[in-house]
């Protein structure tokens, strides 16, 4: 079995809203909003730098003062893989969100309008997870 390693991170503004960016119609899973995610690529990179460099490559933005906030992992029985996503949080961060081909729209939602989209359908799983962990440590 193949063991994947990722991390997402939720970014929160000082409007209580987080950055969700949508899947482009041409991905795998077109449609999809999400957290900034993606996989480890680099052999030496740490999770945190990859934690920020994700955020970069995907939104332009530059996060600070990065917290981890834990993992979920999952199995793909299809692709006979495990997937390993670390959670990571923010709510410091600079510049203007710009997206890449990858990604064809942004919207910053509050954690209910988040939590009541269909986790896999509306929103990936591993968003929806990240969040509903982050709002059982703030409760």
């Amino acid at each position: 079995m193949i063991v994947k390693i990722g991390v997402v991170v939720a970014i929160k503004n000082t409007e209580n809203k987080f950055l969700v960016i949508k899947r482009a119609p041409h991905d795998t899973f077109s449609g999809i909003w999400e957290f900034p995610c993606g996989g480890l690529e680099i052999e030496d990179e740490n999770l945190v730098s990859a934690a920020i460099r994700e955020v970069k490559e995907e939104t332009s933005l530059k996060i600070t003062n990065v917290k981890s906030l834990g993992f979920n992992d999952r199995i793909d029985n299809k692709k006979s893989k495990r997937v390993i996503m670390l959670h990571f949080y923010s709510d410091n961060f600079e510049g203007e969100v710009k997206l890449t081909k990858d990604h064809s729209d942004f919207k910053w939602l509050s954690k209910e309008e988040i939590l009541s989209m269909k986790p896999s359908k509306d929103i990936g799983i591993d968003s929806y997870l990240l969040l509903k962990s982050l709002k059982t440590l703030t409760e």
